[in-house]
């Protein structure tokens, strides 16, 4: 059993019987005296009783205020488990004798055992339950190869992260270090010296010392011919400490028996010695002299020596002692480890190891403790030199782990060739394995967050690799989001676009600073490609455009896929909290995925608008648009939004659109992915049924230009085109008023019938006394503000018809002008000026 193996490799069951023994031999005098019976036969035995109740009451209290069952609970191995076999094994001894002879006892003893077994059976039944309760854990915490391998299983919302540990198995080396580990190993196996050796393995942190030692001594202690083993000194807190622990060291590692009887008396010799000399020393030499002892302490070390070496010498192992990490140490602790290996432990054939990172050491020597380091070749007899990683392998084993650990996450990767550029740069400025695992370990942390707010994974890769190597850069980044959001800049919008030329001289000064270090131009290449504005300065064009904002297809790109160079979305991948517009992307999600899996769409589209505030519908519509072709079935979108299309807000915005312009642009784009020509017509005879502004609106998105030629959307706008143009002509040709109608509907007829000089004539055949001003009034246009600003046009007059003929139907005008013909006839008269009224001009009057 596992719970009987633990104690008896924790407590030892020999040391547990010998103490039952005696409790049981105590307990066997105790009552071959009748000392109970003594004690409570004296005179005033009542007395003592009531002490003995009192205590056994007190103990019991006791007992029950410091939960005393939670005993039984513990998840380790304690005393506790100890006094629990002490006491049975005691009893089992006491049972041949009260059986048999004093059956007195059985009352007693019985039930005692059977609680004492009950409580063994208990904590063996709780400590398994714990056990397999582990065991079912996920460990998730794992060295890097098994990531770089795929080797690795992720449970629902459990983190991945890696350990730094060096390696210890052939199977996790990726390095590929196997021949150069050979090299060491037969140098060491074929090293055959009558004194000590000292080897130096010299790499800087990270560069895989530690690793290379672990699997050493792999191959070295699977041979019969030598041991090796590592002593860590960074893990005593002083020399006296850090002497005693490597005596200690070597004596379990070449075994007590050498010879002399009491190593510890040996210990303390060499303690008094040593440490008098060193404290009053200041600057030692290497020299045989170091510790300046009398002839009577040389002699006795020098004996203790002697016998240690003869025990070395008739050993059938050579024995390899690696110390490691030496340069861990405080700077004079340094110096004594290598005065220990040159003085006091060089022992004759035993070969050392020490591990360091030589610039380190060279900087404590010289500048720490004023001591030339070249001394330390008269100590190091052999250096071997961790040979470099290249750096194409760090780039293939950070990217492939990168990569296996995003597939973990189940976190797709939009654009493959700009996350492989991205990771080449990361990885490429890595020196060593460390740097990877903790770049990887840093994004794992807060992967899933990345993964709910559906961000870009390369650019947060981008920022994060800044964060890790240059946290400056990454805040100057955040503060200054103006010079780096290029689509989107909700804020500020009449200086990024109207004032464009002053923007560009500021945001050229400020990355002209920004790149000035050398340490921040050497991340400019990573910028450009997440931030199209460093990119633009790098290639000397203007940042900003001086025309006014033209959609294009970047900028819904970076809406689909969330860059951090759109506005929306730059401040999320700084502080890893939701937004309205990653809110909205959620809300988006669900409403696809329902509607993709069967549910009815009214209900969910009902339930996205109550979600989505009025003001936002047109953010709305917009996602929706863009990511209209990962829908299965747009019929009923397409209905559901011409249903409702006039309840949708139509205000008119400055340089943008409202929602109801979304709405019809949602719809333009319904049709343009319908490959069906049928349900194309379908779609466009919906909108003629139900307004010809609408299908005007509608048609003027699905219009195909020479840089957009689109087969399915030049047929649906062909179509809808001439269904419209032949309604007009219609019109036309029944003679309707369009004159009388309304302002839109006149202008209708202009945008759309190509025979200019026919519409011309019908529509001087119609003007007469009576819908003169009516007339008149389709060339006024209004501006709003403060106040209202008219402006008649004579240009647009002269496409349908010159002044003098107006002025010849106005003097035959022979009634009398309302106010509102009086305003327009002002304005007619007054072309060339911009007049302000306080009042509407109210056409339903005229």
């Amino acid at each position: 059993m596992n719970y009987v193996k633990e104690i008896h490799k924790r407590f030892n069951f020999f040391s547990i019987f010998f103490q039952s023994c005696i409790l049981s031999s105590i307990i066997f005098l105790l009552d071959y005296l009748d000392v109970t019976y003594i004690v409570l036969n004296k005179p005033f035995d009542i007395y003592i009783k009531i002490i003995i109740f009192l205590t056994i009451v007190f103990s019991l209290c006791e007992a029950f205020k410091e939960k005393i069952w939670n005993l039984l609970f513990l998840t380790t191995i304690t005393l506790f488990d100890k006094i629990l076999f002490i006491l049975l094994f005691s009893e089992v001894l006491f049972l041949y004798n009260y059986i048999i002879f004093f059956s007195y006892w059985k009352t007693v003893l019985f039930p005692i055992m059977f609680l004492n077994i009950a409580i063994i059976i208990t904590r063996i039944v709780y400590l398994k339950t714990i056990k397999e309760k582990n065991s079912k854990k996920n460990i998730n915490v794992h060295n890097i190869s098994e990531l770089y391998y795929n080797r690795i299983t992720k449970a629902n919302n459990q983190l991945i992260l890696l350990e730094e540990e060096a390696i210890k198995d052939d199977k996790d080396d990726l390095i590929n270090i196997s021949l150069f580990i050979d090299s060491i190993k037969d140098s060491l196996l074929l090293c055959n010296t009558q004194k000590t050796f000292v080897m130096s393995l010299i790499g800087k942190w990270g560069a895989g010392k530690t690793s290379i030692i672990n699997l050493l001594k792999t191959k070295i202690n699977n041979g019969e011919i030598a041991v090796i083993d590592t002593f860590s000194p960074w893990k005593y807190d002083n020399k006296i400490s850090l002497f005693k622990g490597f005596y200690n060291y070597i004596f379990k590692l070449i075994g007590k028996k050498c010879g002399y009887i009491n190593y510890k008396d040996m210990i303390k010799k060499y303690e008094n010695v040593i440490f008098n000399v060193v404290e009053k020393t200041v600057n030692i030499p290497l020299a045989k002299d170091l510790f300046n002892v009398n002839e009577d302490q040389e002699q006795e070390l020098e004996y203790i020596k002697n016998q240690i070496n003869d025990n070395i010498k008739f050993n059938d192992k050579k024995i390899i002692i690696v110390i490691d990490d030496i340069d861990r140490l405080q700077k004079n602790e340094i110096l004594f480890v290598f005065k220990m290996v040159k003085n006091i432990f060089d022992f004759d054939n035993i070969i050392y190891i020490l591990s360091y990172d030589e610039k380190r050491i060279r900087k404590v020597f010289e500048n720490e403790l004023n001591i030339d380091s070249d001394y330390l070749n008269k100590i190091i007899q052999n250096k071997i030199y961790v040979p470099a990683l290249e750096i194409d392998k760090i780039v293939d084993i950070g990217t492939t782990s990168l990569k296996n650990m995003l597939n973990i996450y189940n976190i797709k990767i939009d654009d493959e060739e700009r996350f492989t550029k991205i990771t080449n740069m990361v990885f490429n400025s890595f020196e060593d394995l460390r740097e990877v695992i903790r770049f990887i370990n840093s994004l794992s942390i807060t992967i899933n967050f990345l993964d709910i707010l559906k961000l870009d994974i390369s650019d947060y890769i981008a920022l994060e690799y800044i964060k890790f190597r240059n946290i400056s850069l990454y805040n100057k980044i955040y503060k200054a989001s103006k010079y780096f959001i290029s689509e989107d800049s909700s804020s500020d919008i009449m200086y990024e676009y109207i004032w464009a030329e002053k923007y560009n001289k500021e945001a050229e000064s400020f990355f002209d600073d920004l790149f000035n270090n050398d340490d921040e131009n050497k991340i400019k290449e990573l910028l450009k490609l997440v931030f199209p504005n460093v990119e633009k300065y790098d290639s000397k064009r203007p940042i900003r455009e001086t025309h006014f904002y033209i959609p294009t297809d970047d900028r819904i790109n970076s809406i689909k896929n969330r860059r951090c160079y759109n506005g929306r979305f730059f401040r999320n991948y700084f502080t890893i909290r939701h937004s309205f517009y990653t809110q909205l992307n959620i809300l988006v999600n669900k409403f696809i995925t329902n509607i993709n899996n069967g549910k009815n769409l009214d209900k969910e589209f009902n339930n996205i608008i109550k979600n989505v505030h009025s003001d936002n519908h047109d953010l709305l519509f917009e996602l929706l648009d863009i990511r209209i072709k990962e829908i299965k079935n747009t019929n009923p979108i397409f209905y559901y939004v011409l249903r409702n299309i006039l309840k949708y807000e139509n205000k008119n915005r400055f340089l943008g659109l409202n929602s109801c312009d979304r709405a019809k642009i949602l719809l333009s784009s319904i049709i343009e992915n319908e490959s069906n020509e049928e349900i194309q017509k379908e779609y466009i005879n919906s909108i003629y049924d139900k307004d010809l502004f609408l299908l005007e609106e509608v048609l003027k998105w699905l219009k195909v230009d020479k840089y957009n030629q689109n087969e399915q959307k030049e047929r649906a706008y062909n179509y809808g085109k001439n269904k419209l143009v032949e309604k007009l002509e219609l019109d036309m040709k029944n003679k309707v008023d369009i004159i009388s109608t309304n302002k839109n509907y006149f202008w209708m007829f202009y945008r759309n019938i190509e025979d200019k000089e026919k519409l011309k004539k019908y529509v001087i055949s119609l003007i007469d006394f009576q819908n003169v001003f009516k007339f008149l009034g389709m060339f006024i246009t209004t501006y709003l503000g403060s106040e209202e600003h008219y402006v008649f046009s004579d240009e647009n007059l002269k496409l349908f018809v010159d002044r003098e003929r107006v002025d010849n139907i106005l003097q035959k005008t022979n009634y009398k002008l309302n106010s509102e013909q009086e305003k327009i006839l002002y304005l007619y008269n007054n072309s060339k000026k911009e007049i302000n009224y306080t009042e509407k001009i109210d056409y339903n009057k005229l």
